[in-house]
């Protein structure tokens, strides 16, 4: 022990024998490697930095020199971390004046230690830690290749930021390479936000800071390095625009605010990039900062892919956002995009989204001209190309049934266009006079003198507008882009042939606008109504120019709602079936009155002495018959509107929600108005006048059937509402099957005259007459004595109604008295085998008492024309007697005085007071 006390403190600072020590109990563990000695002895974590110092020195000065572990924990240290790998410098690092001190002692005290064993791991590992002097003292032994292992000294010191020793390293030797490993020196200082190591290797020409695509720059943006960023932004071999501008990109996505400025400044960044992508991006994280940024830069479009910024934004909730975007003057609001917000439950975004279109857009305003009046200015511009147009004006174009009347006069212009977009040519031969004042390419259109009218086959015409419209579109003229197919052209509605308009005229102001326009010459026919206004006709002029632009109105009011319906269809915020629930067969009733507006124009433009509107209307009143689907389908439209306000209030710059029930009525009411002004018209002409009286006369009776075939169609559709209303809130009607009652013809309020007076509800059906009693104010039926009439009644009694057979009923007279103010009809019908009951039914007014007893007769006769003569033979006529043999008969209605008071076994006075109390039930 005293000999321990003596030697121990020479022992722990002798080098020697440390390592003596060392190498001792490294051979007596019979372990392969100093590494696995290592791995099993009790210093293998932290132990080694409480060693004495003569101890760290011999046994790292053993490390040193040891072959690579291969051991369990050999792995790369850079991939796993260093932190408990035994070859990892920084796991045997010592402070910079002990790391010094250390090397001294090995040089000094560690007999022929050689540095540049394995491929000078000491420098490497001194240069891992950053000790200077210690480098320093490696380099002044000529045995050190500071540039061994392809220059890994060097590339450690600049991706651990050791600036001086790697400055130390380039100074010292020459064959230091910061190229080597593919430049990594310089993306992994980039990476780790050295900057004074990356400005020191970039002024080395070996360094090349585009490696793998820019890498460099791309850390130092990913890593949100500015300085760096903005040192490899100054050499001018750093492209931001690699990769499709991936750095703009990622500094955007990750909120780089102060790089993507300096991004932005560089003349080889383009935001656009990808659609548009780095803005996108931003969107999608949140950065309100950089979008602003990228904004106010102008380069970005926020419309781009239909304004998916907007929609991303909107739907996400996220209103900040939408404000911002929405100052920029290239973000639309499109009804598709609030639809889709409204659908995503996003109430705030969608209420403000529709309150700035509705503030920021002018609402649509009604065409200057009409479609007549269009395809005139059409047809004289384009007849300015002589070899254009002239070949197809002909008689064949002209209005049916008015050719014999001032042919040159009444040309149809809207059929004379249709039939020349068909043939296709005519379209190129257009196109071809705007390529020769732009694009200078022409189209070789197929001769169609072979077409005969009405025929326009695939080749030569359908192939000529297949060219027109491929130009159209490759010549970016959007109207192009609208036209779904030429198959429209050739349908019979006007709504492909609207487009093809729209885009003729827009090639022909492009013309004009090109100065390549002829110069214009007179049509063949007259196109302007003539002036004559004198005294007598005055007012009659003035009739024809109110119904003309009473009817631009109406047709602009549909066109309109058809508007409408395109953009609920757009917008797919409703199904088709629900868009169709709303505007049932408009596509029909507006290709009708596109058709009879411009026939409208053509007759009247021959004048006030001869214009022909009433065989106008004679003409069309079959065709009329396509406002009757749309009226019945009023009340349906009218109950979805109601149901989906809310919704609707994004297409209110169109139409209004709370105007869009008016424009459903606008065709009911506008059939309604043509009465009106025929019968002004007949008012106002004299048969030694005007020549055509018979025809107005004819077109009068004309539209008042149409009108009132309409009045009757709705009028079934009511009754069959109610049919289905009285099913409901009745109840024995359960246990019947209300369809076998035919249709409901009549239903009204009637009182019964008895002696308990009270009011009832009629329902007359095709095979039966039902009476129930009419509610209370509180909902409920009146209660009383019902046991007074049940025995005794003369209707077929289940509870809460009555009912009579319509063969049943003998005579129905109408019992009025117009002169004290008495409206009454009295009905006789056979409850029993002979017995005959009446009762008196009082109406309000004679109108309703004249129609029931017209409709009751009717059914009567009806029933009594197709039930023939059986039941007849069951009544013994020598019993009943002539009076009421006649009354039965199913051939007249019996208008005699009333039977014989014996055969009905009661006076007159107690048959009607007996009848109608039968009637009345309490």
């Amino acid at each position: 022990m005293s000999s321990r006390r003596v030697f121990a403190l020479h022992l722990f600072s002798d080098v020697s024998f440390a390592s003596l020590h060392f190498r001792l109990q490294f051979h007596q563990s019979k372990l392969a490697s100093y590494w696995e000695f290592i791995e099993n002895s009790n210093f293998k974590c932290k132990g080694y930095r409480v060693l004495p110092f003569a101890y760290q020195v011999a046994i790292f000065s053993e490390i040193l020199i040891a072959d690579d572990w291969t051991g369990n924990d050999s792995r790369d240290w850079e991939v796993e971390g260093f932190e408990n790998h035994l070859m990892a410098p920084e796991r045997w690092a010592l402070p910079p004046r002990n790391s010094l001190k250390r090397m001294q002692m090995i040089y000094s005290d560690t007999y022929g230690f050689n540095p540049s064993v394995q491929e000078n791991r000491a420098i490497r590992w001194a240069a891992i830690e950053g000790h200077v002097d210690t480098v320093s003292l490696l380099l002044c032994d000529i045995r050190v290749n500071s540039a061994a292992c392809h220059s890994r000294a060097l590339i450690d010191a600049c991706e651990l930021g050791h600036y001086k020793v790697a400055e130390l390293l380039l100074l010292t030797n020459p064959n230091c390479d910061p190229g080597e490993f593919e430049n990594s020196a310089i993306w992994k200082s980039a990476k780790a936000g050295h900057t004074e190591i990356v400005n020191l290797l970039l002024q080395d020409s070996r360094v090349d800071p585009t490696v793998f695509d820019q890498m460099p720059l791309k850390l130092a943006v990913q890593e949100n390095h500015i300085n760096i960023v903005r040192i490899l932004l100054d050499d001018f071999r750093v492209d931001p625009a690699a990769q499709a501008n991936w750095c703009i990109q990622n500094a955007c996505e990750l909120g780089r605010f102060e790089i993507a400025q300096l991004l932005l400044q560089h003349p080889n960044t383009d935001p656009r990039a990808a659609n548009c992508n780095a803005l996108q991006l931003a969107i999608h994280e949140n950065h309100l900062q950089i979008v602003e940024l990228l904004l106010q830069d102008g380069r970005s479009d926020p419309a781009v892919a239909n304004n998916y910024c907007l929609r991303f934004s909107a739907t996400d909730g996220n209103l900040s956002m939408v404000k911002m975007l929405i100052k920029d003057s290239r973000v639309s609001v499109s009804n598709r995009t609030i639809a889709a917000v409204i659908n995503c439950g996003k109430s705030n975004c969608a209420q403000f989204l529709i309150e700035h279109k509705l503030s920021t857009s002018s609402p649509l305003q009604p065409p200057s001209k009409s479609l007549y009046q269009r395809c005139i200015d059409l047809l004289a511009n384009l007849y300015s190309f002589p070899p254009l147009f002239e070949f197809f004006l002909s008689q064949n174009d002209l209005i049916p049934d008015l050719s014999h009347f001032h042919l040159h006069t009444i040309a149809d212009p809207l059929n004379i266009l249709w039939h020349t977009f068909k043939l296709g040519a005519p379209l190129c031969i257009l196109y071809n006079e705007l390529a020769f004042a732009t694009t200078g390419k022409f189209l070789e259109p197929t001769s169609i003198s072979a077409v005969t009218p009405g025929n326009y086959p695939k080749i030569p015409c359908k192939d000529n507008l297949y060219k027109f419209i491929a130009a159209c579109t490759e010549n970016n003229i959007p109207l192009a882009k609208e036209i779904g197919g030429i198959s429209d052209l050739y349908k019979d509605n006007t709504h492909g042939f609207m487009k093809f308009l729209s885009l003729v005229e827009d090639i022909v102001n492009r013309i004009k606008f090109a100065n390549n326009m002829p110069a214009p010459r007179k049509l063949p026919f007259t196109s302007t109504t003539p002036n004559v206004i004198s005294s007598p006709l005055e007012n009659r002029s003035r009739v024809l120019k109110e119904m003309i632009e009473t009817e631009r109105a109406y047709v602009f009011s549909m066109e309109q709602l058809k508007l409408y319906e395109n953009e609920l269809r757009t917008s797919r915020l409703f199904t088709k079936d629900t868009i169709t629930l709303l505007v049932s067969n408009l596509d029909e009733l507006l290709d009708f009155q596109r058709r009879f507006s411009v026939g409208m124009e053509v007759t009247v433009n021959l004048g006030v002495f001869e214009h022909r509107i009433g065989q106008l209307f004679i003409l069309n009143e079959d065709a009329f018959a396509v406002y009757f689907r749309f009226c019945r389908n009023y009340q349906r439209a009218s109950d979805f509107v109601r149901s989906q306000t809310e919704y609707l209030k994004i297409f209110g710059l169109i139409i209004d929600p709370s105007k869009i029930q008016s424009y459903l009525n606008k065709p009911v009411q506008r059939l309604m108005n043509y009465p009106i002004f025929l019968q002004r018209l007949i008012n106002m002409s004299e048969p030694k006048i005007y020549p055509h009286m018979e025809e107005l006369d004819e077109a009068l009776q004309s539209i008042k059937r149409v009108i009132s075939k309409l009045s009757e169609i709705l009028k079934q559709d009511e009754n069959a509402l109610l049919k289905i209303d009285l099913a409901k809130k009745t109840k024995y009607m359960k246990k019947f099957n209300i369809d076998k009652f035919g249709d409901l013809l009549l239903t009204d309020e009637f009182s019964i005259v008895s002696n308990q007076n009270g009011n009832c509800i009629l329902y007359l059906f095709e095979h039966v007459f039902i009476c129930r009693e009419k509610e209370s104010s509180d909902g409920k039926r009146r209660t009383g004595t019902r046991s007074k009439y049940n025995k005794n009644s003369p209707f077929t009694d289940v509870n809460e109604c009555w009912w009579v057979y319509v063969h049943s009923f003998v005579r129905i007279e109408d019992y009025s008295n117009a002169a004290i103010g008495l409206f009454q009809i009295r009905v006789f019908w056979r409850k029993a085998d002979t017995e005959i009951v009446n009762c008196v039914l009082k109406g309000r007014d004679a109108t309703q008492v004249t129609l029931w007893t017209h409709q009751l007769k009717k059914q009567v006769k009806v029933y009594r024309r197709t039930a023939g003569l059986a039941a007849l033979g069951k009544y013994d006529q020598q019993t009943v007697g002539p009076a009421l043999q006649a009354l039965l008969n199913m051939d007249t209605m019996y208008t005699g005085p009333l039977i014989n008071k014996k055969l009905l076994t009661g006076s007159n006075e107690q048959l009607g007071q007996s009848g109608a109390e039968y009637l009345y039930r309490t």
